[in-house]
């Protein structure tokens, strides 16, 4: 694409999307600066000696940050004297005492304070985890010998005036944790198949124990997730209904019904949460990421479609029924043993080269028969484990922050 489209396309994406004046004019003076750099104007440093600030870009969805957590628990481990910080999505800033970093800085929705904040750090290593337009200007205004992106993105227009390190990795062929973790090879770091890493603070854990005790919930309880941002993952109301009453019913759990406060993904739910004569627990578009992540902890169950929620669970090592249609689980599916995926197909295992297909080829059966499965399997290892030990403070915490 030539520079002057590419330039063109940027300026109007900035000044029509509903971002902070102050983001577009730095996006549109960046942009600028950009087009006026000489081709080879690439950075030429060496590795810097000692790495004391990691600065991480990850500003796509809730769910790529979380499977972006044991990237940055391996940076954690392999520089324990460094500051780790980690540009997001404001909306998500909710979740910063959750994970294994030390700053977060809202770069997107933050306004202009947050750019100035970052224009003053002196970083010694930047990880770019998506290159997208926002954060390859981000990567190119702050101060940092080592810019690390993958080589996949080197072909944009620009990136290689920003980065000077490219990561080959392949996504369609690799869990999406993972290949987050390739980014930090360049650095020494290799992991593969590590769990996603989670910290609730006493805090979070006590508002929501007082939450459930408001709403009269004891555990054992289960969530049920139908939301999601995309309209192609969602479920028909009356199958989520017929899983509900599964649960009260046959069952005898209480539910906790979940969801964001979208406009899109409460007109969805519009049609179940109007449903009479079924008693379940309405907290939807009621609970920020935290609070969410903390009931999420002391459930017995998690089910939903491909969203943050069951990356959550995975998180937790709480057991999770996962329903994916429109996208491959062999890079999105949750990784804990306990958990069980569901697709059109139901092979039971995935592969890179798997055909997505439509929510309306998952039925109710198929998910009832799925949770029947697993809550058999927990109550048989939850007998087994009260007879062989009792339970200890210990073992409630390790589930907290899985390594």
């Amino acid at each position: 694409m030539p520079a002057d489209d590419f330039t063109s396309r940027i300026g109007e994406k900035a000044c029509k999307s509903k971002v902070d004046p102050v983001d577009k004019f730095i996006i549109l003076t960046s942009k600028t600066i950009l087009a006026e750099l000489p081709i080879d104007a690439i950075y030429h440093h060496n590795f810097p000696m000692k790495i004391l600030k990691i600065l991480c870009f990850q500003l796509k969805c809730i769910g790529d940050l979380l499977l972006t957590t044991p990237a940055l628990v391996a940076l954690a481990r392999a520089y324990p004297e460094a500051e780790i910080h980690v540009a997001v999505d404001k909306a998500f800033s909710s979740l910063f005492p959750c994970l294994p970093v030390h700053r977060i800085h809202p770069l997107r929705g933050g306004g202009g304070s947050v750019w100035m904040d970052l224009l003053r750090e002196q970083y010694d290593v930047c990880l770019d985890f998506n290159s997208s337009d926002r954060s390859a200007f981000a990567s190119f205004l702050i101060n940092s010998p080592l810019k690390i992106t993958y080589s996949q993105f080197a072909l944009r227009p620009f990136r290689k005036k920003i980065y000077n390190v490219f990561v080959s990795s392949v996504p369609s062929q690799r869990h999406t944790a993972d290949f987050h973790a390739d980014l930090l090879t360049p650095l020494g770091i290799q992991c593969e198949d590590t769990s996603l890493s989670i910290r609730l603070p006493v805090g979070v854990l006590r508002e929501a124990d007082a939450l459930l005790e408001k709403l009269h919930v004891a555990s054992p309880f289960v969530i049920v997730h139908p939301g999601t941002l995309r309209r192609e993952k969602y479920w028909f109301n009356e199958r989520w209904l017929a899983v509900i009453r599964h649960f009260r019913e046959y069952h005898g759990l209480p539910v906790l019904l979940t969801g964001s406060s979208s406009y899109r993904e409460r007109k969805h739910l519009k049609g179940l949460t109007a449903c009479k004569g079924v008693h379940w627990h309405d907290l939807t578009g009621k609970l920020n990421l935290s609070q969410f992540a903390a009931l999420i902890s002391r459930a017995r169950l998690l089910c939903g479609v491909d969203s943050a929620p069951i990356h959550l669970a995975d998180a937790f090592s709480v057991p999770c029924v996962a329903l994916f249609g429109p996208t491959n689980p062999f890079q999105w599916r949750p990784r804990n043993p306990h958990s069980r995926t569901l697709t059109p197909q139901s092979t039971g295992s995935h592969c890179p080269q798997d055909q997505v297909g439509a929510m309306e080829d998952i039925s109710a059966d198929m998910v009832i028969s799925a949770i029947d499965g697993m809550l058999t399997n927990i109550s048989v290892t939850s007998h087994a484990l009260k007879i062989a030990r009792p339970a200890t403070n210990s073992d409630s915490t390790a589930l907290l922050d899985p390594q």
